[in-house]
């Protein structure tokens, strides 16, 4: 067996003291890029969050708008304004109609 000379002893002990440090450093950069993107995921979800809350808002907001209309509708058909009512229905449906054959014909 062979005795190993001074210096390569120290060019050994170097060598394996530098691949730790290495593989030390390559996990450190994959948790720093581990952490980034779990940082940006929780950044979405909160912007996701505020965004479906206000878009709730919304939608409660418009539900209760229709709720007020259909009982002005209910009012004025109880005050005996059915024929109201009945020109309303059919301007709506006149409107959609127009629309419906825009849409078709432009395409």
């Amino acid at each position: 067996m062979r005795r190993p000379v001074v210096g390569e002893a120290t060019v050994q002990t170097h060598a394996a003291q530098q691949q730790p440090e290495q593989f030390d450093d390559q996990i450190s950069k994959r948790v720093q890029g581990l952490r980034q993107v779990a940082l940006d995921i929780n950044d979405e979800i909160k912007k996701q969050n505020t965004f479906m809350d206000d878009f709730g808002n919304s939608f409660d907001n418009a539900g209760s708008f229709i709720r007020k209309l259909r009982e002005r509708v209910k009012g004025v058909a109880a005050a005996g304004g059915h024929r109201i009512v009945w020109y309303l229905v059919l301007f709506a449906f006149f409107v959609f109609l127009v629309l419906y054959f825009l849409i078709k014909f432009k395409s």
